[in-house]
C-alpha cells in the first residue's frame, strides 16, 4: 500500500511540475527561434553619395537585402523578385515601403558601381555601402553571415559568400518578416499586403 501511494504522490507531482511548466511558459513566452530579434541599426552612404542611417527610412516599411553587385546570379535573381514583388501592389502600400540593397562588399562596390548596378532595378531602391567596418557592423546587427571567398573567374579574383534573406522592418525599425529563396514574389507580394495596410 505504501508502494502505492508513494507511486501515486510522485505522478501527483510529476503532473503539478508539468502544469507548472505550461504556465510559466504562456505568461512568459520565449522568442521565436524562426523570427530573431533584429531592430533596423546602420551608418552608411547611398548611391548618390549621401551618408544615410536607419533613422532616415523611418515611418517607411523597410524591405532590405545584403548582397553584392558582382554576384554573378542571386543577388540580381533576388532584387528582381522584390522589384517584381513591389510592382504587384497597389500603389497605396507600394508608397510605404523602402527597398533597400546593403553591399557586402565594399571593395568593389563604390557609390558609382552601386548607381549603375541599380538602374537594372526597381527605381525605389536604395544601394548602400560604406567602409569595411561600417558594412560588417550592419551585417552584425541584422545577423548575417558572409565571406570572402578567392575565386579567380570573378572581377577582383573573389565572390562574397552570404546567406540570403530578405528583411520588411517596420517603420520603428523592428523585423516584422522575414522571406528566403523559398518565397516568390507572388508570395512576397501577397505577405507584404498583409502586414501593410493601404
Amino acid at each position: 500500500m505504501a508502494l502505492h501511494r508513494r507511486i501515486i504522490f510522485i505522478l501527483s507531482f510529476i503532473g503539478i511540475a508539468i502544469v507548472l511548466a505550461l504556465l510559466v511558459q504562456r505568461l512568459w513566452p520565449q522568442p521565436s527561434a524562426s523570427r530573431p530579434q533584429i531592430t533596423a541599426a546602420f551608418n552608411l552612404v547611398d548611391q548618390t553619395g549621401a551618408a544615410v542611417s536607419e533613422r532616415d527610412y523611418r515611418g517607411k516599411y523597410m524591405f532590405i537585402y545584403f548582397g553584392f553587385a558582382f554576384c554573378p546570379d542571386v543577388c540580381p535573381f533576388t532584387l528582381d523578385m522584390m522589384s517584381a514583388a513591389l510592382a504587384k501592389l497597389p500603389t497605396s502600400v507600394a508608397e510605404k515601403i523602402q527597398p533597400i540593397f546593403i553591399s557586402l562588399d565594399p571593395e568593389r562596390d563604390t557609390v558609382e558601381e552601386l548607381a549603375r548596378y541599380m538602374q537594372s532595378f526597381d527605381p525605389r531602391f536604395v544601394a548602400l555601402t560604406g567602409s569595411k567596418e561600417a558594412v560588417a557592423a550592419a551585417a552584425r546587427q541584422f545577423k548575417v553571415y558572409f565571406q570572402k571567398v578567392e575565386d579567380e573567374a570573378s572581377a577582383g579574383g573573389y565572390v562574397i559568400d552570404h546567406s540570403s534573406i530578405i528583411y520588411l522592418m517596420d517603420p520603428q525599425g523592428g523585423l516584422i518578416q522575414h522571406f528566403t529563396h523559398h518565397d516568390t514574389e507572388q508570395t512576397m507580394a501577397q505577405k507584404l499586403r498583409e502586414l501593410i495596410p493601404e
